[in-house]
């Protein structure tokens, strides 16, 4: 079920979920999300995100396939934290595929005001205008490392500050 994470515990989970906004909103620290290889569809109508934290720290999120299937919506992100440190989001799938203008925003993971977090091993597909997989905003000491981008429009990581990106 999409909703709230209060809880600073491990959360698994155990089938499909979707929501016409944002799915999983973090809302402590410490908080673990196995996605189990199932998949989070999001904003299906309104704009969201699949997963969102902002000031929350010391989050992981693993094995999830996260899907964005929606050309109506902008500036929806897969994986989307502010103003947080110590994220890990690991071997997961994220497809995007959002609004075909050139604000559209829709990336597949975006660190905004980050620090010290680790991005690795996650496959990417974006499929919109302005679309990056990966997108660091005033984001330090983020390491990016063996993640596969695959994107019509912009195949790369976008880093504005000091990230260290390798080997994707």
């Amino acid at each position: 079920v999409c909703r709230k994470l209060t809880r600073s515990i491990n959360y698994t989970i155990l089938n499909n979920i979707s929501s016409q906004g944002t799915c999983l909103n973090i809302t402590n620290n410490n908080i673990n999300i196995d996605g189990n290889r199932y998949t989070i569809n999001y904003s299906m109508t309104l704009t969201g995100h699949g997963i969102y934290g902002n000031g929350y720290n010391q989050t992981t999120i693993k094995n999830t396939t996260i899907e964005l299937n929606n050309i109506t919506s902008k500036s929806s992100k897969g994986i989307y934290f502010l103003n947080s440190e110590n994220q890990n989001i690991s071997y997961n799938t994220l497809k995007i595929q959002g609004h075909p203008t050139t604000d559209a925003f829709d990336h597949g993971i975006e660190l905004e005001n980050t620090e010290d977090s680790f991005i690795f091993g996650d496959n990417i597909s974006t499929n919109n205008q302005k679309g990056y997989g990966i997108f660091l905003l005033a984001a330090n000491g983020e390491v990016s490392s063996r993640n596969k981008l695959i994107n019509n429009r912009l195949q790369k990581i976008e880093a504005r500050v000091t990230s260290q990106i390798i080997n994707n």
